[in-house]
């Protein structure tokens, strides 16, 4: 046998009628290995004569063996397209030569790429260039007795489960067709593609593999089309969609996210106790507003860990720290966010370690972290320092115009003069907390209730400018001594009253937010204190934040270097009119003393 296979075609000689008598008296065997059952029909027809004279057998690889197997899109359905392509050669050999022995077989070798590859595959709409109908009818009408020279094959994912009844989307597809192309096309075969996917598992290792079986799918060859369908003027209404609430149709899709997506189960797992909250005991908790509140936390230690966590409790989304410290090896123990691995190589950034923590502990977080120094009041900035230290003001300044609720969590307590200044500036609800070795302190200023007067800031309270606390201290006078309990129950009454102001800012309530409370675990008590702004304040007064307003980072520098109007005096203490308020009290206190000393009986 002598067969060539050419572009131009095949030419296939089997000789004389000796020849082939001897073919089948010698007991010949024929191969033909395919990696790609892609024979024209030249091809085939060639196949099918050899197959009269001997037992012929076909070697094709099995469609996991193709490239494409298991890929996206249209492209997945290659193998598949191949398997019906060589199930359907072995339908014609087996009907057109029952006597032979030809037989089609798969086998799982690796399949190799082919450029000359005749299987191709469009989508639908491409039909009519895909298949060239122009060039069909040219032969029609060239030999009304030629048989048509193209078999028109349509494939399409089917869903049903029903074995040989084919889904609802065949009926659309068949109409669009019969409407389209009812008068060029008289019959077509459909492909119903069903997908078999079943899962092995490897009883050697953790891991499992899937199988792919094609055998579920169904053809329906020679469907006759509807020409009487190609004269409505009008495209028919497909079955299976429905109207949106715009009036437009689409499928009926259902979301099985919440039900299978691991963060959508968290998402209503982490706010169940809120809304149980909701239904049964406070019908009127703003919970979509406090959600959608952003946190600002200067300090990422004991108190901005814990502040965090019970934010994220109550369903806060936005929290941003500011903190130039690293994990140490003595904060895991204390500082919930930080673990060991923390403490290595130097020690994490604790800002970006915070807000790394908090994704991993629900994914929806949009926590971020800002490794900044927060510049002071009487520490010095040199020169060098002067452009670092203004890139910092500025992106603090930023971050406190963006946020809603600045918690002040900073060791020192000048380290709370600049988020004081600025949040007072921007009106921003401020809550301060501070721990004593066995005491706390937790206030609430900045933005006001309805009606209610200016409170006083954490620095009201005092008649000295803030400076620089550390300069004489040593090491362990700088770090915070404090017994570990107070940090959990200041970071809660932090966020307590945060929430409460959120909540009574747009549901007023009758019961009284506290100003100050101070803790003392010595005595097992806590004061509910109230004071008013300190119309003196180096901190939120008028005098301070007009001056900065005029100024701006130049004032600053002022009062981080400290530059004094009066040499006895802080410059702070100048500008918010503390100097003269002592030099009043100092007047007075010698009129006082002059009295004593004149007349006794006084």
């Amino acid at each position: 046998i002598n067969a060539e296979y050419g572009s131009s075609g095949i030419n296939a000689e089997y000789g004389s009628k000796d020849s082939r008598e001897w073919i089948r008296s010698m007991k010949v065997s024929m191969y033909l290995a395919s990696p790609y059952f892609n024979l024209t029909k030249e091809y085939i027809s060639a196949v099918l004569r050899a197959s009269s004279l001997a037992p012929f057998t076909l070697l094709t690889a099995s469609p996991p063996a193709n490239g494409f197997f298991e890929s996206k899109g249209v492209s997945k359905w290659i193998p598949t397209f191949y398997l019906q392509t060589e199930l359907s050669f072995f339908t014609t050999a087996t009907s057109s030569a029952p006597s032979s022995s030809s037989s089609s077989s798969s086998s799982s070798s690796s399949s190799s790429s082919s450029s000359s590859s005749s299987l191709e595959v469009a989508p639908l709409w491409e039909w009519k260039s895909f298949w060239n109908l122009e060039h069909e009818e040219e032969v029609k009408k060239s030999d009304q007795t030629q048989n048509p020279t193209t078999e028109y094959i349509v494939g399409f994912g089917d869903p049903s489960e029903v074995q040989q009844h084919a889904g609802w989307p065949l009926r659309n597809i068949l109409y669009a067709l019969s409407y389209s192309f009812g008068k060029k096309i008289e019959k077509i075969t459909i492909v119903a593609f069903r997908e078999k996917i079943s899962k092995k598992n490897n009883n050697s290792s953790s891991s499992s593999s899937f199988s792919f079986d094609a055998s579920p799918s169904l053809v329906f060859p020679n469907i006759p089309l509807q020409p009487a369908i190609s004269e409505l003027k009008e495209m028919g209404k497909a079955t299976g969609w429905e109207k949106d609430q715009n009036g437009k149709m689409h499928p009926r899709l259902v979301n099985l996210a919440s039900t299978m997506d691991p963060i959508s189960l968290a998402r209503s797992a982490v706010d169940l106790n809120l809304r149980l909250m909701r239904w049964r005991l406070w019908d009127n908790l703003q919970l979509e507003i406090i959600s959608s509140t952003k946190c600002l936390l200067f300090g990422a230690g004991t108190l901005g860990c814990n502040v965090a966590r019970n934010l994220m409790s109550w369903g806060v989304k936005d929290i941003s720290f500011i903190d130039n410290g690293k994990v140490s090896f003595s904060n895991p123990v204390r500082q919930s966010l930080f673990d060991f691995e923390d403490c290595l190589n130097g020690g994490a950034e604790k800002a970006l370690t915070a807000a790394n923590k908090l994704k991993k502990i629900f994914p929806e977080m949009r926590s971020q972290g800002f490794n900044i120094s927060i510049p002071m009041p009487s520490h010095t900035v040199t020169p060098q320092e002067e452009e670092k230290v203004f890139r910092d003001v500025e992106q603090i300044r930023k971050l406190i115009e963006e946020h809603d609720v600045i918690f002040l969590l900073t060791d020192t307590r000048e380290s709370r003069w600049l988020p004081t200044l600025l949040a007072t500036k921007y009106n921003k609800i401020v809550v301060n907390a501070a721990l004593g070795f066995d005491n706390f302190l937790v206030m609430r200023y900045g933005q006001q209730q309805k009606n209610e007067e200016k409170l006083g800031c954490y620095f009201c309270n005092d008649v000295v400018a803030p400076t620089n606390s550390t300069l004489e201290r040593t090491l362990d006078q700088q770090c915070t001594v404090t017994r570990p309990g107070l940090s959990f129950l200041a970071s809660s009454y932090a966020v307590e009253v945060a929430i409460s102001l959120i909540q009574n800012k747009h549901v007023p309530s009758d019961s009284e937010i506290p100003h100050q409370m101070r803790g003392f675990l010595k005595t097992y008590q806590t004061l509910l204190l109230h004071s008013k702004a300190f119309p003196q304040c180096p901190a939120c007064c008028d005098a301070v934040i007009q001056e900065y307003e005029k100024d701006g980072f130049a004032f600053l520098m002022k009062v981080f270097n400290d530059q004094r109007i009066d040499k006895d005096f802080p410059y702070l203490e100048s500008v918010s009119g503390l100097v003269e308020l002592k030099r009043e009290a100092e007047g007075d206190a010698g009129i006082i003393q002059f009295g004593d000393e004149e007349d006794e009986d006084l």
